[in-house]
């Protein structure tokens, strides 16, 4: 059986996924026994994606495929690949990103030491055309340091650091069992696992996942390699889809509501993490209405099915809505400059 599972959803990325097999077929294992399998999970592509995925897996057995009949979105494409999974622990690779060769190695030698961890935070580089920058998540930690609980939850979705990475499900090491006991609960939140999900699906199924999470350890290691340069060159000949604003509002809308139905159950009320949670959710409901406020149409959270119109302003109903999350001072000056500038001030 293999020790981890490196899953990779894809979705029309011909022209990189290749690059992104090929990272994890080549890992180096220094001082450590690792078996590795890659699930590349075909996320309904309709290029060459699937043809790439198969090449690969004629030529090494550790290569799995696993062709889903349509576009689900990469939450639920994530979860198809961890059901098929049989590592104890599991990698998640975005199909335009590459792995250090000695990422795998990495992340076992960490754990050497440390009984019992279900999450290793690790660092990320990201490549563009013209510099590289490291992304340290967890900068104001002393590296390597143990999290427990819902100190976890705190730090991840920590609003006065906010950083994305943290709470993204690539550049982390986790144990096949918590991501199961994370999806079992989104079963039995929902009833089934939503498809289609766009913006926010990383916290989203974060959410989910640190609910579980008893012990976690932070690495200050580079273990990831974001390459914006790939997306920027190799991918200039796919042809990508217009999202129209409203419909990308729509979209994140239906995930913010899907994270309240989680943070309603009794088992996030009941918990210590209540408080996080809550807070989470002001902080991107905050972010989704000030998000709308240079826009052409405004999607309230309670109607997401539809664009509201209103003789007044979008500006001024965004900036509005969003006071009632957060940051109250600013949104009465944002107001205050608009109106007194004829609208002429959007800041």
């Amino acid at each position: 059986m293999p020790k981890v599972s490196i899953i990779i959803p894809a979705y029309n990325t011909e022209f990189v996924v290749g690059e992104a097999i090929a990272s994890c077929l080549c890992q180096e294992f220094v001082e450590l026994e690792a078996d590795i399998e890659i699930l590349l999970v075909d996320d309904g592509s309709s290029d060459g994606t699937l043809r790439v995925a198969f090449e690969f897996a004629a030529l090494d057995s550790r290569v799995r495929v696993i062709p889903l009949s349509q576009n689900v979105g990469t939450f639920a494409a994530r979860i198809a690949g961890v059901q098929e999974s049989r590592g104890e622990f599991v990698l998640f690779l975005d199909s335009d990103d590459v792995l250090p060769k000695h990422a795998v190695a990495n992340y076992l030698r960490a754990l050497h030491n440390e009984p019992n961890v279900e999450i290793v935070f690790a660092d990320r580089i990201t490549h563009s055309e013209n510099a590289q920058k490291i992304t340290r998540n967890f900068a104001h930690l002393a590296a390597p340091c143990v999290l427990f609980g819902a100190q976890i939850f705190a730090e991840v979705f920590a609003t006065k650091t906010w950083q994305s990475s943290r709470w993204t499900q690539t550049g982390k090491l986790y144990t096949r069992a918590i991501l199961l006991r994370a999806i079992a609960f989104v079963r039995e939140t929902w009833g089934e696992i939503p498809s289609g999900i766009a913006g926010f699906e990383d916290a989203l199924f974060s959410l989910a996942i640190l609910q579980f999470a008893q012990k976690a350890l932070v690495i200050d290691e580079v273990l990831y390699e974001y390459l914006w340069r790939n997306r920027a060159e190799k991918m200039r000949n796919i042809v990508e889809t217009h999202v129209a604003p409203h419909v990308r509002f729509m979209h994140n809308a239906r995930v913010i509501g899907l994270m309240q139905e989680l943070a309603d159950t009794p088992k996030v009320r009941d918990s210590t993490l209540c408080a996080h949670v809550q807070t989470l959710l002001w902080h991107i409901k905050y972010d989704y209405y000030a998000g709308q406020r240079h826009g052409d149409v405004f999607v309230a959270l309670d109607a997401p099915d539809s664009v509201q119109t209103s003789i007044v302003p979008i500006y001024l109903r965004a900036v509005t809505n969003s006071m009632c999350y957060g940051k109250r001072g600013r949104a009465i000056l944002r107001m205050l400059l608009f109106m007194i500038s004829l609208g002429r001030i959007r800041r």
